[in-house]
């Protein structure tokens, strides 16, 4: 009898091999988001504290763009309301600020 959620004989979990991901894969994507965190933090040296705040803030947006590129992902009518506020925002804020 299984034990539940994936739980085999002894508590340990079966895994699927076809499923499992290759190591090289997931070595170059902690690499990338390395890399990513890197460039991120010596980006932000070059704007003041609340533009850094709204541009972390904003990650979302980017989230929601490469959901909808790579996996074809569909978002709920006021999700994109409400990424579209949080642009808007940003953009009037960063404008207010170069001025």
């Amino acid at each position: 009898v299984n034990g539940g959620a994936g739980a085999g004989a002894g508590g340990r979990r079966s895994v699927n091999k076809k499923n499992r991901i290759p190591l090289a894969a997931l070595i170059g994507c902690s690499l990338l988001k390395a890399i990513d965190l890197g460039l991120t933090n010596a980006a932000m040296t070059y704007i003041n504290y609340p533009a850094k705040t709204l541009l972390k803030s904003s990650r979302v947006f980017f989230t929601m763009i490469t959901g909808i590129v790579v996996n074809g992902k569909k978002y709920k009518l006021t999700d994109y309301v409400v990424v579209g506020f949080l642009v808007t925002g940003l953009a009037v804020f960063l404008r207010a600020e170069s001025s």
